[in-house]
């Protein structure tokens, strides 16, 4: 008996170790939201360098690209992470996102930019993230969204965190060297992390499959048999409408608050620190009130919650801070939410055996999403008028809520024959 409770203990232990760690790495590694603080210094040095009148927006492929890398590490890494677990990953991923910050910092023409940037910082952080939140998720199958929410609540937080320090960086020292520091300091602590994850985990939880109760209750499904099923469609829909209008407003905080509402360039750094921080800090309570009260019902409401900020960024203009604040409230709590809670909605639906690979192939609406949205945002801004991208923000939302009503009736059917199937037995 003794050796017995030992041994659950160390495992015990050694999960809230691990998510630790986890949370550890993400709170210095999401430097992906800093791209906003990042964007405009970059322009003035390529249009320097190139000749060219270059601005963030003519930039912003650079961070669609770095969204849409982000699903093929994260499959490819999703089927080493169900085997062997996350440390080394950790260890590769870190290498490489510290090598590409790097590269970004001395990079002379968008398309290097875009390379290093876009491309290998987005396989790195690809990579971390993807092992990071699915070996969280797996760990803790009764607190699924709780952990998720911690490991990207603590990667939201990064960039409460690095706008800050980022501008202070490139105006003391200059774009290039603030991109060298960060990728020092990032790629040198997910490395660590990994170390300490080899030793930690010792493959044990990487290799354990789900307790018997849990696989009694869930079909497992892995990615050939989801991706068939009309479920998967309608959560990749719904996942992609409700990150589009988080992506579009967090990858141009700065320029709305500035252009539209008139902030000073500290001031719309503090803006994008603040929806960072509402982001953030919103997703350990909504993984903890999805776990309690239901993930389709949470992200129901987050979209609902999205459209009224959405209104408010429409109606606003300079002087309106108010409405600013508002609407980013609204609109970073309904982002939150998804980025929270989808992890953990996935493994419910199709289980957590396989939820590396499933959560990662789900993930590329998120990555859609990333990449469509720049886009979107620098066809439709006319100007300083970006009323076009918010209403093509709501238009995605109410897809998402069409998507959502699909998903309630399959859970209504799904009831009736576990019903059906009961009586029968």
């Amino acid at each position: 008996m003794v050796p017995f409770l030992h041994s659950y203990m160390a495992v015990h232990n050694s999960r809230w170790f691990f998510l630790a760690i986890a949370c550890l790495i993400n709170l210095f590694s999401g430097s992906l939201f800093t791209w906003s603080v990042f964007a405009g210094p970059k322009a003035v040095q390529l249009s320097a360098l190139t000749g060219a009148d270059l601005t963030a927006v003519d930039l912003a492929i650079t961070f669609a690209v770095c969204n849409l890398m982000g699903p093929i590490p994260m499959i490819l890494s999703g089927f080493v992470n169900d085997r062997v677990g996350p440390a080394w990953l950790l260890i590769g991923g870190g290498l490489v996102v510290g090598a590409s910050l790097y590269a970004a910092g001395v990079s002379a023409s968008i398309t290097s930019l875009v390379l290093s940037y876009g491309v290998f910082f987005g396989i790195g952080m690809g990579v971390v993230y993807g092992s990071l939140i699915n070996t969280s998720v797996k760990l803790f199958p009764e607190r699924r969204a709780f952990a998720a929410g911690a490991v990207t609540a603590a990667y939201g937080f990064c960039s409460v965190i690095l706008p800050h320090i980022a501008y202070r960086m490139i105006e003391s020292s200059g774009v290039e060297l603030a991109f060298k520091y960060l990728g020092f300091a990032t790629g040198g602590l997910i490395v660590f992390g990994g170390v300490c994850s080899l030793f930690l985990l010792k493959g044990k939880f990487s290799k354990q499959e789900i307790r018997k109760e849990e696989r009694n209750s869930i079909s497992e499904m892995n990615y050939r048999k989801m991706v068939v099923t009309p479920r998967f469609w309608l959560m990749f829909v719904f996942l992609f409408s409700g990150a589009f209008s988080g992506i579009t407003l967090i990858s141009h905080a700065s320029l709305i608050a500035s252009k539209q509402f008139g902030f000073t360039a500290a001031a719309a750094a503090t803006a994008v620190s603040y929806i960072a921080l509402v982001n953030t800090s919103s997703r350990l309570v909504i993984g903890y009130v999805a776990d309690k009260f239901g993930y389709l019902k949470t992200l129901t409401l987050a979209c609902v919650v999205a459209i009224l900020g959405m209104l408010l960024f429409i109606v606003g203009s300079k002087g309106d801070n108010v409405f600013f604040f508002i609407g980013a409230t609204t609109a970073a709590l309904a982002y939150g939410s998804f980025m929270a809670v989808y992890p953990a909605y996935t493994a419910r639906n199709f289980g957590s055996l396989h939820n590396s690979v499933n959560y990662s192939i789900m993930f590329c609406g998120f990555a859609a999403a990333g990449f469509i949205g720049p886009m979107v945002m620098k066809q439709l801004t006319i100007g300083d008028d970006f009323r076009l991208v918010y209403f093509a923000a709501i238009a995605a939302l109410v897809i998402g809520l069409l998507s959502a009503v699909g998903l309630y009736r399959l859970d209504k059917r799904t009831q009736r024959e576990h019903v059906h199937n009961g009586v029968q037995n």
